[in-house]
């Protein structure tokens, strides 16, 4: 049976150890600069995409409920890692890595912002056949929206799975990224992330 924590911390800190991870920021919410998601290892080599969050800033940023699927394949490399954002996947094939060991789920702001998870399923698998799951009906959540000056601020769901021989995750939920200010935040300033932690990568 899986285990779970969840700590939260008023600075972003630094995720170490981790083989996977799949992000989404603000971005430039747009189609061009800096990207609002991507997936890929802890070396920074990674795929990313782009997509607009918000088109109109006039009543603040608002992602909205964004649903994401993150699926870890048995043994990465060709297999492949999918991260998929409201139906809109991508697919990572750079990293090969063996059982998996830990799963964290980060909320994150460094503004007077909100970032939230909700709906969080992850199910993990073993040769196709699921063996062991966790479910979080809201949270993790980084709220510093009442916060004058502007704060930093995290909160990270960490799930452990029971068994020692999982070969594959599949992760789904949503996030919303939400800043009352009519400008857009900084790039970095709002997250939603998952870090896969692995017996082995390379």
């Amino acid at each position: 049976m899986s285990s779970s924590s969840i700590a939260t911390n008023n600075s972003i800190s630094t995720i170490i150890g981790y083989c996977i991870g799949a992000e989404a920021v603000v971005g430039s919410n747009d189609a061009t600069g800096v990207p609002e998601f991507w997936v890929g290892d802890a070396a920074g080599d990674m795929v990313a995409g782009q997509k607009q969050w918000d088109s109109n800033l006039s009543d603040g940023f608002d992602t909205g409920l964004v649903s994401v699927e993150l699926n870890l394949r048995p043994g990465g490399g060709t297999s492949g890692v999918t991260w998929t954002l409201n139906g809109s996947p991508l697919v990572y094939t750079g990293s090969s890595y063996g059982t998996i060991t830990r799963v964290r789920i980060r909320a994150g702001v460094s503004t007077t912002a909100i970032s939230s998870w909700r709906s969080i399923l992850i199910k993990f698998m073993k040769a196709g056949v699921q063996t062991d799951s966790f479910t979080l009906k809201s949270g993790p959540i980084a709220d510093t929206s009442s916060d004058t000056p502007p704060t930093a601020k995290e909160q990270i769901l960490t799930v452990t799975p029971g068994p020692s021989d999982i070969d594959q995750v599949i992760i789904t939920g949503q996030f919303r990224l939400s800043d009352a200010a009519t400008t857009l935040p900084n790039p970095y300033e709002l997250m939603a992330q998952i870090y896969i932690d692995t017996s082995s990568c390379s």
